[in-house]
């Protein structure tokens, strides 16, 4: 017997049959589903995947019951909010893109991309003429400017189509997405340096890399623009100063259940664990554009998995 013939038999046996007008009802998962030889074996295998995954049939998407989806219901698919329940695992994958972008990026320009705190100093050093490279406080400064700018896109974005709504959070991550695989093209064809371009001569200002960190400090204010849309603030995804006093100033620190602190211990560490992974990863490779492939595909996932996620039944 099959997989799929002792999902039935279960539910034959624990749901019970009873007989109607034209043929078997099967009573299950609270749905009344009935099989008639003109494509009823459909609700047959809607209530076993149903049973089998304990989940109402309106949560299982179209596509996975196997039936196409119409235009009209994919608008509507897109148009409906998503429950931020459990959305904060897909934040902690943000973290991790955080810590790998950041310490690639330092390590190859001298600059943040998602930790403006360092770079206000940087710029700050600039005044006294104290950068590690020459110009180093313009391409810090490129940074808050284009991190300002980014979060000030997205959040326009969220207002106008809905923080919330399936089609927003998927457009916003697909855009941080290609931005990462924009930047591991330019850097992997040679266009833009990236750590072995520049290791003849550290005291070479090369601005093209100006074009990667623009890039990059977008993308990263769509992480926290979308934390905040998510309503996790403790997952601010780019912020670890902040992040850490909150973490230690809640007065329920040591309680046994704390959710927000939690979530603040698994954003903690993924940051540092994609800052060392960035940091071991750009060794072996000498360059930068492998880990922005890897932070592209983390994203991608992300934004695919923004299509399947429970829909708000509370709108």
């Amino acid at each position: 017997m099959g997989p799929y013939c002792r999902v039935v038999a279960q539910l034959v046996v624990t749901s019970g049959v009873r007989r109607g007008a034209s043929g078997p009802v099967f009573h299950g998962c609270g749905i009344w589903s009935q099989y008639n030889p003109g494509g009823g074996i459909y609700n047959l295998y809607q209530q076993a995947v149903t049973f089998a995954l304990g989940f109402s049939v309106k949560r299982l998407p179209a596509l996975i019951m196997g039936r196409p989806i119409s235009q009209g219901n994919w608008v509507e698919r897109l148009k409906a909010d998503v429950t931020p329940a459990h959305a904060d695992k897909l934040l902690y994958a943000c973290c991790l893109c955080s810590g790998l972008v950041d310490s690639t990026l330092y390590n190859a320009y001298n600059t943040f991309v998602s930790m403006q705190t360092g770079n206000t100093i940087f710029v700050g050093l600039g005044a006294s003429n104290q950068n590690s490279r020459p110009y180093g406080w313009a391409r810090s400064l490129t940074s808050i400017g284009c991190f300002v700018l980014g979060c000030f896109l997205f959040a326009r974005l969220n207002s106008a189509l809905g923080p919330r709504q399936r089609g927003t959070l998927l457009l916003t991550f697909f855009l941080q997405t290609a931005m990462l695989i924009i930047t591991a093209v330019l850097v992997q064809s040679g266009t833009i340096p990236g750590i072995q371009g520049l290791a003849g001569d550290s005291t070479e200002t090369e601005w093209s890399q100006e074009a990667p960190i623009v890039l990059l400090s977008v993308q990263s204010a769509g992480q926290i623009v979308a934390s905040r849309a998510l309503g996790y603030n403790e997952v601010p995804t780019v912020v670890i100063t902040s992040l850490l006093c909150d973490l230690v100033s809640d007065p329920k620190l040591f309680f046994l259940r704390n959710a927000k602190r939690d979530r603040r211990v698994v954003a903690f560490i993924l940051t540092l664990v994609g800052a060392i992974a960035g940091g071991w990863i750009t060794k072996a490779t000498g360059d930068i554009y492998a880990v922005m492939w890897l932070a592209a595909g983390i994203k991608f996932v992300i934004s695919m998995a923004w299509m399947f996620w429970e829909e708000d039944d509370k709108m």
